[in-house]
């Protein structure tokens, strides 16, 4: 997720978590317990972002590929980051340090804000088809949850609006809930979100405004409600996202006569439960051929058909003839052997795979194909071979496995040959 929403999260949790502790009757100390767990929760929601600090230990692109979402975004690893997190914070905050040290109470809660927003940062960063491998070292596989879009919306709804609501400046809460409401407004108007999205988002933000004005200080209704109506979002979005993850299958395997799907990588349009579009790879073990796809699926065409997904970003790029319910982007074939014969003789694209989900490779280059035209700031998954032709194999290369180990391994027997 974007650090704007992990922010807004941690935000949320973090005054959660003050208001449902005793309350502290020194309006000093209160002040300084509640600042406390905010900045704690806000910060370890974003800490493991600052892994871009290992980026130079690759070069590029593999850097960013193999150590964004890498070894700070594992389990075992937050635990060192949530020591220097605290560490610093004591450091170069006295009065902090020393109710903490002081009182048990705000000694619970800084250390639970702490450890939930490093949670929340793992969390909320699987939903997206990214990936993450928070079990290393005792596991070193990619997950993906498929299910949000990587900057949602939603979440500015529902916890932003909650954090916005507990200001005391009257001035403040508008200005800050016309911001965070005025962005999706302006991508509505742009066709960069449909306006059933709009009305969606609408209806959460005033539900917790309403729900926060008719609640007393201190009261945990209007966040607790932010928080409930973003996991059912999120587990709504789960359910759609398996769904459209079995009709597609469905339907690639129908045109494509004889190959079958290895994967499926799915991103929900924001605040969009209906709209998705996929990337896939499927393998014909008897041509020894695997195919990538790319393309729009609308589980429900009578409310949003695949044109009206995102009227903005789909703009001259559904190709005439489509069907409501799926539209094909892009098709690429790549030969099964010489994918792994590459992967073996070079070890720069050995190590781009241990990254690479939906990879597509050429004599020059070789890309993921999530990614392309899919980012504002370009392709960032490109390996390009005459970049490295002087370069030794690279050091620090991440034990990952390669997502698409099921092609680089032998044999594969999908026909039951």
């Amino acid at each position: 997720m974007d650090n704007a929403t992990h922010a807004f999260v941690g935000l949320a949790v973090g005054e959660l978590i003050d208001r449902v502790l005793p309350k502290e009757e020194d309006p000093n100390k209160a002040s300084t317990r509640r600042f406390l767990l905010l900045f704690l929760c806000a910060a370890a929601s974003n800490f493991p972002d600052l892994d871009l600090v290992l980026y130079p230990l690759l070069k590029a692109p593999l850097g960013y590929l193999l150590h964004h979402r890498g070894h700070s975004h594992t389990f075992v690893w937050e635990v060192p980051q949530a020591m220097l997190l605290l560490c610093g914070t004591f450091l170069f905050w006295p009065r902090a340090r020393k109710i903490f040290l002081a009182d048990k109470i705000t000694r619970f809660g800084a250390l639970f804000a702490v450890a939930i927003g490093f949670v929340l940062h793992i969390s909320m960063d699987f939903l997206n088809s990214y990936g993450i491998h928070p079990f290393f070292p005792f596991d070193t596989r990619w997950y993906y949850g498929d299910m949000v879009f990587i900057i949602e919306p939603i979440f500015w709804a529902t916890m932003g609006i909650a954090v916005v609501m507990t200001f005391k400046s009257k001035i403040l809460r508008v200005f800050w809930a016309l911001f965070l409401l005025g962005i999706p407004v302006a991508a509505t108007i742009k066709g960069f979100l449909p306006w059933p999205s709009l009305a969606l988002l609408m209806s959460a933000a005033g539900v917790i405004i309403a729900v926060q004005t008719r609640s007393k200080e201190r009261s945990v209704t209007a966040l607790a409600t932010a928080m409930a109506l973003s996991i059912a979002f999120i587990i709504s979005q789960g359910i759609f996202s398996s769904e459209a993850r079995d009709e597609i299958k469905y339907a690639l395997e129908k045109k494509d006569q004889g190959f079958k799907v290895l994967d499926t990588a799915l991103n929900s349009f924001p605040s969009n439960p209906f709209c998705w579009s996929f990337t896939s790879i499927a393998l014909d073990d008897h041509l020894g051929t695997y195919r990538l796809r790319s393309g729009v699926y609308s589980l429900n065409v009578a409310l949003v058909p695949v044109s009206k997904c995102s009227e903005a970003l789909l703009r001259n790029k559904i190709p005439e003839g489509s069907a409501p319910d799926i539209a094909y982007l892009r098709e690429n074939d790549g030969n099964w052997s010489e994918l792994k014969n590459l992967n073996t003789a070079n070890c720069h694209f050995r190590a781009w795979m241990r990254f690479a989900r939906m990879p597509l490779a050429t004599s020059q280059s070789a890309n993921d194909l999530r990614f392309i035209n899919a980012s504002a700031r370009g392709n960032f998954s490109e390996l390009r071979f005459d970049d490295f032709k002087n370069e030794a194999c690279p050091d620090h290369v991440p034990p990952w496995t390669p997502p698409r180990e099921d092609l680089l391994r032998e044999p594969i027997a999908l026909n039951g040959h």
